[in-house]
């Protein structure tokens, strides 16, 4: 009780401190496109008067504040916006050329573009785009994301302006960015409606989006939050069809078998790691990694390269934990590294100890969301449901609120887990409305995916029973407001359900696209069987992403394993 009250008074200090915490960064890196530099890239701080061109390798340097938004801007390539945060002093960008397949209509325009129709017809509204006088966005169906499960994530990254926050199969999309908090009005082949269609978007012929408030003159006031238009194709209204759609319900797009199993990626060694090819024993290699740790200590990556060799040669849990020692002594301030080392001291079910780094955290990110989440949930780990659900009301007294984004959506399956195991306690006299028990608190799977960098990019690739894929994208590219956000909120985490887990089996592919620095990702997986329910059991898998732009396997789950662990 006494380390808890520690603990939050802790957590008030840093947090009321941080409210002023404004610190001048160098920031530098290069610029590239197609893999080669960039010269003359405008570079500048949005607000300010302050900015800088890269040189011709590409080079830039310019200072910057924590919470200052660097902009990234040449001539027919996409803009790039990078959020500034405590741990930011590497950055290189990779810009890319505007996609063209979303044509952005604007009537008081004087623009003409060749080979669009003037009149789009969708749903109840024939749109004449040279004088309807509303700012349009339009695609065709066959331009939304491939293999997508359902509207909101066949849509995530096509349409500017556009976001989507919620877990799979509880999406909610907004049309005008952050700034707006009223959800669209959806005309679907005519019938409008409130409620988001739950089609297959395999059946989508086109799509556009009215996100103007002059929406309203044809919607009236439901369409304060902006209308989405969707012609199917086979049209709803006539119900002679609807049998024939059975067919766009199942995902057409399928699992290659093109992804290359985590431990069979090969990397190239270093040379301190060569000299334990001969040494067997983890007395003799404990020796070896002492003497190395003088001359390589403080080489990038020396103590997680040391880790991984003697996890996968040794697994004597005594080494591994001097390592991790070592490297969180090393480590005392990256908040990036800590978050290494907390993953790792988990895996082994060393939740003690990971406590003790996340508090570490704390000192350093008292006012991100993850901060709380992390520490809550290692209470959790731990059993320690009274501690965890006073964090849990300390984040909330504290004016922090559950979003509808990533994190929100972990906070709220944790907090609500937390509460049914509080309520077996009939002292407990706490009450905390639930919505949606059924959907959120028992599930057959649940995914929770955990990164060390905001900065990290990658593609999840879920491959289910029937080879079916669907793909989660956290890039730059994709969804530029999306990693705004998880800065300017403080989180670097997503969960996954899987309500009913079939026969078959399922695997989780990432494709790594990087994190503009000169050291990897680390990833930590963590697969929750039979989540909310009595046998609840769980893995953790911790991964070191390096190589770009190649698909992995990280984890395969199926039914024997699930049943394993379900009677565990």
């Amino acid at each position: 009780m006494k380390k808890l009250l520690s603990l939050l008074i802790l957590l008030s200090s840093l947090y009321a401190a941080s409210q002023n915490k404004n610190i001048d960064r160098q920031i530098k890196g290069f610029v590239y496109h197609q893999k080669k530099p960039l010269s003359k890239v405008n570079i500048y701080i949005e607000g300010k008067n302050i900015g800088t061109t890269t040189s011709n390798k590409g080079y830039f340097s310019l200072k910057a504040n924590t919470g200052d938004i660097i902009v990234f801007k040449y001539l027919g390539l996409k803009t790039v916006k990078i959020y500034i945060e405590d741990v930011t002093s590497i950055l290189n960008i990779n810009m890319k050329v505007i996609s063209n397949e979303l044509a952005e209509f604007s009537v008081k325009s004087k623009l003409k573009k060749k080979g669009v129709e003037n009149l789009i017809f969708l749903g109840q509204a024939n749109i004449n785009i040279k004088s309807s006088g509303y700012a349009i966005k339009y695609l065709p169906g066959d331009k939304l994301n491939h293999g997508a499960i359902n509207i909101f994530q066949a849509m995530r990254g096509k349409f500017s302006g556009m976001r989507i926050v919620g877990a799979p199969g509880n999406e909610t999309v907004f049309l005008r960015g952050f700034s707006s908090n009223t959800p669209p009005l959806w005309d679907i082949d005519g019938l409008v409606t409130k409620n988001p269609p739950r089609f297959d978007p395999f059946i989508i012929e086109h799509i556009a989006v009215i996100s103007s408030l002059s929406a309203t003159t044809l919607y009236g006031n439901d369409a304060a939050g902006g209308v989405i238009l969707v012609s199917t194709k086979a049209d709803f209204r006539n119900k002679k069809l609807k049998n024939d759609i059975r067919k766009f319900y199942q995902n057409q797009d399928f699992y290659k078998n093109d992804a290359t199993a985590f431990h069979e990626v090969k990397y190239g060694i270093p040379e301190y790691i060569k000299a334990f090819n001969t040494i067997s024993s983890a007395n003799e290699a404990l020796a070896i990694y002492i003497e190395k740790s003088i001359a390589y200590k403080n080489k990038n990556s020396f103590h997680l390269n040391i880790l991984n060799h003697f996890q996968e040669k040794y697994r004597d849990k005594k080494l591994i934990l001097k390592v991790l020692s070592d490297f969180e002594k090393k480590s005392a301030n990256h908040v990036e590294d800590l978050k290494t080392i907390a993953y790792k001291y988990q895996e082994i079910n060393e939740n003690e100890k990971a406590m003790k780094v996340y508090k570490k955290i704390a000192k350093l990110r008292p006012n991100h969301a993850q901060t709380f989440r992390d520490i809550a949930n290692t209470f959790l780990e731990q059993e320690d449901y009274k501690n965890a659900w006073k964090i849990y009301k300390y984040y909330l007294k504290k004016g922090f609120i559950i979003e509808k984004n990533d994190i929100g959506d972990i906070l709220n399956s944790e907090m609500i887990a937390n509460y049914m195991k509080l309520k077996e306690n009939k002292d407990f006299k706490e009450i905390f409305k639930i919505s949606e028990y059924d959907k959120i608190v028992k599930s057959d799977i649940r995914l929770v995916f955990e990164w060390n960098t905001s900065e990290a990019e990658f593609e999840l690739e879920f491959v289910n029973s029937n080879n079916q894929i669907h793909k989660e994208v956290n890039s730059l590219d994709e969804n530029n407001e999306l990693i705004i956000n998880q800065k300017v909120r403080g989180y670097t985490s997503k969960e996954f359900m899987i309500e009913h887990f079939d026969n078959g089996d399922w695997l989780v592919n990432i494709n790594y696209l990087g994190n503009k620095q000169y050291k990897p990702t680390t990833i930590k997986v963590t697969t929750y069987y039979n989540w909310g329910r009595p046998n609840q059991t769980k893995e953790i898998k911790v991964f070191n992403l390096k190589i770009e732009n190649f698909k992995t396997q990280l984890i395969k789950l199926n039914r024997e394993k699930f049943m394993d662990f379900a009677s565990n």
